[in-house]
């Protein structure tokens, strides 16, 4: 089978370009929501990223084997780079009316609050310190503002109880998220799925972790599961990185030309798909 290229030299390349648009992004703040949420979104995604590389290099740095890297943590970052995206989308690439905006806000921000008083509560905090009160405030203005929403008050009785219980920070609609289109729905519901064994420690998180398995033992073995991670990663930092500079089009100047076209380059899923190929081709030698 063809040997796999783990390319973590594209990853940090991105990296570089993702701090380069940061520090110019000092001197300039945003000016309205969508580009305010967008840039701590960005920096998120740009921190995760860096995060891969550091274990990366931490872990060749003290022997030139693979099978020492932490996987289960590049895997588990990379998942969050992916909710970082789609978080990302949701509040500022979707194509919504001010409506619908100030909904996801008021939602976003309701359970913002909710989740504070909770975990106050089970850290055994006074819930009417400073802290707690400025919560409850947010959270009972957030509700306000909510059932003042045409979105809100059109959903049932049910998913409403749903929203105010804290079950959701998100509600993309009945129609769901839509999917950004990179990679197959399959192959994108198999890539977050086997990223999540990592994040809840499931059986295959913990048999895939480091070399307690076998390369070629299974489709997901620790090589596998690192190759994926770099490539997924790589694939969703140039996604945001190219978002980010349509959303705040004055920052593209802090890159050069040669650096948009490696981005653009870069957003390519041909990859991951020869991977699935190549990897069905092993199997039926």
């Amino acid at each position: 089978m063809e040997k796999l290229q783990i390319r973590v030299n594209v990853l940090n390349q991105l990296s570089k370009i993702a701090k380069k648009i940061t520090i110019h992004d000092h001197s300039k703040q945003p000016t309205i929501i969508r580009t305010y949420y967008a840039k701590h979104l960005f920096n998120k995604i740009a921190l995760g990223a860096r995060s891969i590389l550091a274990i990366i290099k931490a872990g060749l740095s003290e022997s030139e084997e693979i099978q020492l890297l932490d996987a289960s943590s590049i895997a588990s970052i990379t998942r969050d780079i992916i909710e970082g995206h789609t978080v990302f989308q949701y509040l500022c690439i979707d194509n919504i009316t001010e409506n619908e905006l100030d909904f996801r806000l008021n939602l976003m921000s309701y359970h913002h609050g909710y989740d504070v008083i909770k975990l106050s509560r089970l850290f055994g905090f006074d819930e009417n310190d400073q802290f707690n009160y400025a919560m409850h405030l947010q959270k009972k203005i957030s509700a306000m503002s909510l059932e003042k929403n045409a979105i809100f008050n059109a959903l049932d009785r049910k998913t409403q109880k749903r929203l105010l219980d804290g079950e959701k920070a998100y509600y993309w609609g009945t129609n769901g998220r839509k999917k950004v289109g990179l990679i197959s729905p399959e192959t994108e519901s198999g890539i977050y799925r086997l990223f999540s064994t990592s994040v809840h420690t499931l059986p295959l998180g913990v048999s895939n972790s480091n070399e307690g398995v076998l390369p070629g033992h299974t489709h997901f073995d620790q090589l596998n599961l690192i190759f994926l991670s770099v490539e997924v990663a790589s694939l969703y930092l140039a996604l945001t990185i190219k978002s980010y500079l349509n959303l705040r089009r004055h920052l593209a100047q802090s890159i050069t030309s040669n650096e948009k076209k490696y981005i653009k380059e870069v957003l390519d899923s041909r990859l991951i798909e020869k991977w699935v190929q190549l990897r069905k081709e092993y199997v039926e030698r």
